[in-house]
Parts: structure tokens; C-alpha cells; sequence
């Protein structure tokens, strides 16, 4: 937490209701279809602490649209422009491992017991001694302890080689002035919190250091060798003068319940932090959990297996400071005051999921509530599976450098932009992204993109943008641009359906090099000022300007000679322009199109590329069409109109 925000929040609730109606998309199909998308939103306002979220926190079901379980049958085409696989730099992170013995929480008759008792102990066994308020344990074995100690400190100096287990077993402990356990020198300690029992630990609001040089300790728990946290009992922790845990080695949880308020960091594991399971719940004025070390890509990474997540942070969620990796678990996320904050004080970022290097998340269930970013990375950002639901006062997603989409449900019901890299890919899963700016913005180097977030000006790495989609299903509600590449578009299969924008100062596509067309189903709707349709492929395409604006959930009906219904859209904003690639439309053939049951204009589709009006086809030079803004960009796909308004 180090500079104050200069940069007030724009961003406005939009909520995505999407009326979608396809039929016969699918050549093998010959049954139109009538199915609608239900409203996406969803939204966190309850950041209440401690309380535990309900079993599945995100409750709604992906809408079925009749393209998941019959997905449109894509083009075969051969791909010849770049492959981004050979070019994403994903940190591939390995399963979390562990000993048996870190496994272990229960104890043996012959262990060392304590009973603390305020300023007092007993103790049964050797390797422990209580000296001037304090027990110190000094030698490597299994101390079982319960009771109360009032102002001291259990301290653990065993020796290098040491490996002690510490046993809590009700235990409550103060401290007035240092951590209420100092892990001191040994070379690792498993602390168990034993079954049905209670353990709190709560520090002073100053600490007298025991090194002045490096400010240490610095946590109600704090250890400077390795520490590994097991048991299937609650660790309540009340950290007043800095975080609530911290590890200088590697830190790994196995299990337990833990109740934290910090007034700055929740927990800390300097090298390596790893959570197999566990039960969290988080209230912190810095970050939720993190790692520090950032000397080699050996270090400073995050791993979670699973676990159930409800954390309340005013930075950073979880920060990896190398790599992070999510497999599973349940997550619950509110940072910097939540996604509809004004004004932050002190704070330089307040993101969901952070990675210095590379984030991979294959699984897991997600509601974020974000004042910053809520997945953000400053290299490569992998998605493979999970469930996400948010809600972000910036981006939703954000990779400096590379931003993959495997599968997973993706619900983006706020963000300024919706997802953004310099290089987007797309293969496969279900997003809904609502955008105050652009929807899916693929930006090279440090451009303007981004900078209209609550956080500032986003940074990106330098090369050539780009947006890549061959599958997937992708529905976009924005106020800026829908599909946005400072570079090319590139489109092979998937599904993508674009909202908006409504001011002529946008498109609903805006790319600067070229937007090639070679499958899957492409809808977009917006504005008629700064119109773009695709600028080459081997699917064909039609760009249609009205001659007025049509209001929201007109639907556009695309029929045959037949009079078979072969597409159908209800933008879910007022729209003058539409653009549409489907494999149905084939050179040659003849079609008319319709809003609601009126005809507007038959065409014969005699170019692959084909622009309209409702006088029929035009080289996009007719009266009607919005003026291009000074120092626009015709050609690659844009065309240059004259305006009569």
C-alpha cells in the first residue's frame, strides 16, 4: 500500500439481457428454434466477514441456448494465419507435494503437554521451558498444548535441523508487543490445530523487534523456516500491528478453519504459499494472501488445490508474486470496498486474482467484487474450467501479455473492459461480458486502452494485438467497442453476439489491420458511425445499415428463398448498423431480411462481403450512414459514409 488512487472511477452498472433466438444456424438442422438468455445479474453487495458462503456461490446454471449441446458445425478450412500457442508463456506449475508426516495431526503418548495458564505453565515432558512470560521450545519433538497465556509469546528455537510439531490444542494466546508465536530458527514446524478445538492468537498494536535490520517478526504468526498448518480445528487470529501469518520459507496449509482480521496482510508465505483445503474467512486492509519472493521463477508462487475462500481485502485478494495456479475451491472476493467505490486512499491496487509472471485457473468457482481488476496478471493469463461471476470497477480480465480461454463459464456483469491482452484466444467456454468500454479489447504496447479505469492507464507488452476465436460462446454488451484489436481478428468457429455500442464514436467492430472470417457465427449490432465489417476469409458476410435507428430487442430475421428462417437476433440495445457471418450464407443465393415480420430489404449475396442498405446493395457511400470521425481509418473492412443528420 504505498501512493493514493489520482483517478475517480467510470464505470456504470449495465446489465446484460440478452434475447437470442437462432435457427437453423446448424446446416445439418432444419427446425428453427425459439430460446432465450436469461438476465445476467448477479452482483455481490453483501461484504459482510466471517460469514460462510453457501455451498455453491455461483447459482445460476449456464444458459442453455441450443448451442451448447448442438454446437454450429464450423467451416472446414485450413488456418493459415498465426497460431498463438506458440507464443503463450504459461508457467507450468507442478501438483503440490507434500511429506506424510505434514499429513499428520494427531500426537503420541509420549509427546511434551502444556497447560498454559495466563502467566504461568506446566509442563509434562522435556524440550521446553517458560521463561519471563514466554514458552520456549528448544529442542525438535511433538508439544501438545491448551490454556491461556496472557502477554507472552510461545517462541520455537530448536536448531537448524530441528523439526518440531505444535500441537494446539485451545489455546489462547496475547501478545503486547511481538508475534504471539515466533518460529525462530528450526528447519520446519507442523502446526496442528487439533479436532474441536478453538485457538486464538492476537498481537500487540507495537512491536519490539527482535531484529531492528529486517523489522522482525512482523506477524501474530511468524516463521522463518518452512511451516506447514494442518488439523480440523479453527485458528481465530487478531493481528493489530501488521499481518496475521507470515512464513519467510514456504508456507503450505493442509487444512483447518482460520478467522482473520489484519490491518494489513492476511497470510504471507515468502517462497511458496500452497493450500490444499481449508476453511477461510478474511478481513484485511492489505492483501488476503501472498507471496513476496521475486528472485527466480522458482519462487513466489501460488498454488490452490481447493478450499473454501471468503475474503474481504482493501488491496489485493490473492497475489502471487511469480505465478498462480487455482485447481479447485470455492471463492468469495470483495477488494478496496467492492466494485461501486468512489474514491481509495493509499491503495495502488486492489485486484482479485494477481500474478507477476503467469496465471492458470482449471477449475474453481469465483464471485468477485472488484474496485481494481479482478483476474489480472502482468504476463500470461490461462483459463481451462471454473466458474466465475464478476463484478470489477476495471477490467474483468487482464493479461499484460496473453490471455487464453479454454473453457469455463466466464459472467462479466460490470467491468470497464471486459477481458483484455495484448493477445486474446479463444477456444472454448461460455462468457457473458458487460463493458462500460470495450468488451473484449486486444491492445499492443501501452496504449489508451484501459486508461478510463479506476486503476489508470493499463500497461500491455509490446508486439502485435490480436484476437483469436475458434470456439466458444461469447455474448458482449458494451457502451464502447464490442470487439476491439489494435492489431487483427482472426475467427474460425465459436459463437459471438455483440451489444452496442449505441454512440456513433464506437463499433461494434474496431480493428486496425484486418478481421478475417473463416467460421462459426458472428453477430454484431451497434452504431452506424464507425461501422467495420470483416475484411476478408472464406465464410461470407453481410453488413446492414438502416435507414433510422432501430430500437432495443428489434429482432432481425434473416430468411431464405424459402422463406426459412436462417438466423434471428434481438440486439438487446438500439442498434443502426448489423453485421453477420453464418455458415448459411452462401454466394449467389438470394435472402431477405426482416425486422420483426417486416420486410426490409431482399438481396442476392454477390459479393463475399457484402454492405446493405434498404434500398439494397451498396459500396457503403449512401446517404444515411454516420460521417467518420476526423483522422478515422477507412479501408481494411471500414467504410467511409456521408452523413445527412
Amino acid at each position: 500500500m504505498k501512493k493514493k488512487i489520482r483517478r475517480q472511477k467510470i464505470a456504470s452498472i449495465i446489465i446484460l439481457s440478452l434475447t437470442l433466438i437462432l435457427s437453423g444456424c446448424n446446416k445439418q438442422s432444419t427446425e428453427n428454434t425459439d430460446q432465450d438468455l436469461p438476465n445476467a445479474q448477479a452482483q455481490i453487495k453483501d461484504d459482510s466477514q466471517f460469514k460462510r458462503p453457501p455451498d455453491s456461490a455461483f447459482d445460476g446454471e449456464v444458459p442453455n441456448n441450443g448451442f451448447l449441446d448442438n454446437p454450429p458445425q464450423d467451416n472446414n478450412i485450413e488456418n493459415t494465419d498465426t497460431n498463438l500457442d506458440e507464443i503463450i508463456e504459461i508457467v507450468e506449475l507442478e501438483p503440490i507435494s507434500y511429506e506424510k508426516e505434514d499429513l499428520i495431526d494427531t500426537w503420541e503418548e509420549d509427546s511434551c503437554f502444556i497447560t498454559l495458564s495466563k502467566t504461568s505453565a506446566q509442563i509434562i515432558g522435556e524440550g521446553a521451558v517458560f521463561e519471563n512470560g514466554d514458552l520456549k521450545i528448544t529442542k525438535e519433538g511433538t508439544y501438545v498444548i491448551n490454556g491461556t497465556l496472557t502477554d507472552g509469546q510461545i517462541l520455537i528455537k530448536a536448531g537448524e535441523e530441528a523439526n518440531v510439531h505444535l500441537v494446539l490444542n485451545g489455546v489462547s494466546i496475547s501478545c503486547s508487543d511481538s508475534a504471539a508465536i515466533y518460529i525462530k530458527k528450526t528447519k520446519k514446524v507442523i502446526l496442528t490445530l487439533a479436532e474441536n478445538t478453538t485457538n486464538n492468537l492476537i498481537d500487540g498494536t507495537n512491536y519490539v523487534y527482535d531484529d531492528t535490520e529486517k523489522q522482525e517478526p512482523s506477524a501474530a504468526l511468524f516463521s522463518k523456516c518452512d511451516l506447514v498448518i494442518n488439523g480440523k480445528g479453527t485458528l481465530n487470529i487478531d493481528a493489530r500491528f501488521n499481518d496475521a501469518i507470515t512464513c519467510k520459507d514456504s508456507l503450505l496449509i493442509v487444512n483447518g478453519t482460520f478467522f482473520i482480521n489484519s490491518v494489513d496482510d492476511g497470510i504471507i508465505g515468502r517462497d511458496k504459499l500452497q493450500i490444499l483445503d481449508g476453511t477461510f474467512f478474511m478481513k484485511t486492509q492489505g492483501d488476503g494472501f501472498k507471496t513476496t519472493n521475486d528472485t527466480n521463477e522458482t519462487v513466489g508462487n501460488l498454488i490452490i488445490e481447493g478450499g473454501n475462500f471468503t475474503v474481504t481485502a482493501q488491496a489485493d485478494g490473492f497475489q502471487a508474486e511469480y505465478a498462480l495456479k487455482i485447481t479447485d475451491g470455492t471463492f468469495q472476493i470483495v477488494t478496496g470496498g467492492g466494485s461501486d467505490i468512489t474514491s481509495l486512499e493509499n491503495i495502488e491496487s486492489a485486484k482479485g486474482l494477481k500474478s507477476g509472471t503467469s496465471t492458470q485457473i482449471t477449475g474453481g468457482t469465483f464471485v468477485l467484487d472488484c474496485a481494481d481488476d479482478a483476474l489480472h496478471t502482468n504476463g500470461s493469463l490461462q483459463i481451462t474450467g471454473g466458474n466465475f461471476e464478476i463484478t470489477t470497477g476495471d477490467d474483468g480480465v487482464h493479461a499484460d501479455s496473453e490471455l487464453t480461454i479454454l473453457g469455463g463459464t466466464i459472467q462479466i456483469n460490470q467491468s470497464y473492459e471486459g477481458l483484455e491482452a495484448k493477445s486474446i484466444q479463444i477456444k472454448d467456454g461460455t462468457m457473458y461480458v458487460t463493458a462500460s468500454d470495450d468488451g473484449v479489447n486486444a491492445a499492443g504496447g501501452r496504449d489508451n486502452s484501459g486508461q478510463g479505469g479506476f486503476f489508470g492507464m493499463d500497461r500491455f507488452s509490446s508486439g502485435t494485438a490480436q484476437i483469436v476465436i475458434e470456439g466458444g460462446y461469447l455474448v458482449i454488451s458494451a457502451e464502447g467497442d464490442g470487439l476491439d484489436s489494435n492489431g487483427s481478428v482472426i475467427m474460425e468457429g465459436g459463437t459471438v453476439f455483440i451489444n452496442g455500442p449505441t454512440n456513433n464514436g464506437n463499433g461494434a467492430l474496431d480493428y486496425d489491420s484486418t478481421f478475417t472470417m473463416n467460421g462459426g457465427i458472428l453477430a454484431a449490432a451497434g452504431s452506424s458511425g464507425m461501422v467495420q465489417s470483416v475484411s476478408s476469409g472464406t465464410q461470407n458476410c453481410i453488413s446492414m445499415t438502416f435507414s433510422s435507428v432501430q430500437s432495443k430487442e428489434t429482432t432481425i430475421n434473416l430468411k431464405d428463398t424459402s422463406g426459412k428462417t436462417i438466423f434471428s437476433f434481438a440486439p438487446t440495445k438500439q442498434f443502426q448498423n448489423i453485421v453477420i457471418s453464418i455458415p448459411e450464407l452462401l454466394e449467389g443465393e438470394s435472402y431477405t431480411l426482416y425486422t420483426e415480420e417486416k420486410e426490409i430489404v431482399n438481396f442476392t449475396l454477390s459479393d463475399a462481403i457484402l454492405w446493405l442498405n434498404e434500398s439494397g446493395v451498396t459500396d457503403g457511400k449512401e446517404n444515411g450512414w454516420m460521417g467518420r470521425p476526423a483522422g478515422g481509418r477507412p479501408g481494411n473492412g471500414k467504410k467511409e459514409f456521408r452523413s445527412n443528420q
